[in-house]
């Protein structure tokens, strides 16, 4: 099959621990080792809905912008900063 391109979107740029709220983040969801881009959205798409302020993802954790994390998260990757 073929693959379309719907839309081009930058990856966010944020100081790693500055909130959007203004301050100091104080509710981080930290992830190591998530390997499965399908659980990592899911787990970026709660953190959203649950109010968490970021993510901090550690080493061998893959990436939150892969298309199959992005398509689980719903559009979180682009709203909680990471």
């Amino acid at each position: 099959g073929s693959l379309d391109l719907a839309a081009e979107v930058s990856i966010p740029a944020r100081s790693m621990m500055e909130s959007k709220k203004g301050g100091i983040m104080k509710r981080l969801i930290i992830l190591d080792g998530i390997q499965d881009p399908g659980n990592l959205g899911t787990l970026l798409r709660t953190a959203l809905g649950l109010g968490w302020d970021g993510a901090f993802l550690l080493k061998n954790t893959c990436d939150p912008f892969n298309q199959k994390a992005i398509r689980a998260a719903r559009g979180a990757c682009f709203r909680l900063p990471l």
